[in-house]
């Protein structure tokens, strides 16, 4: 405690917010995770593992900080989330399409699916 002119004077520092090099890490991560999504075979397992530890990093980030997310921690929590379930969407998409070539001989072309892709 302070005196100034004889009248008490206290000062508060700032609170202290944690976090912030993991809530970075977590929005750097997850618009990391969009660029490789639509990347055949090792674009996808980096898009899911970028997403992963995106979705880590706003967490411990939230930890760090006392329980409440920055903005930065959120903003890489949501975009995060949308890119892991977009990556998901596209596994699924990908499996079912070889179920249906390999398991019941059903081409893509002949379900008429993406037809307006391929080159004939």
């Amino acid at each position: 405690m302070e005196n100034y002119n004889d009248i008490p004077v206290v000062t508060a520092e700032p609170e202290k917010e944690g976090g912030k090099g993991f809530a970075i890490a977590s929005l750097v991560l997850s618009i990391c995770s969009f660029l490789p999504c639509c990347l055949p075979y090792i674009g996808g397992f980096i898009s899911f593992v970028c997403g992963v530890l995106g979705i880590v990093f706003a967490f411990v980030s939230r930890r760090q900080n006392f329980g409440k997310f920055s903005t930065m921690a959120k903003a890489g929590l949501i975009i995060s989330i949308c890119f892991f379930a977009l990556n998901v969407l596209l596994i699924l998409f990908v499996l079912v399409i070889y179920l249906l070539y390999f398991i019941f001989g059903i081409s893509v072309a002949g379900l008429g699916i993406l037809s307006e892709f391929m080159y004939y």
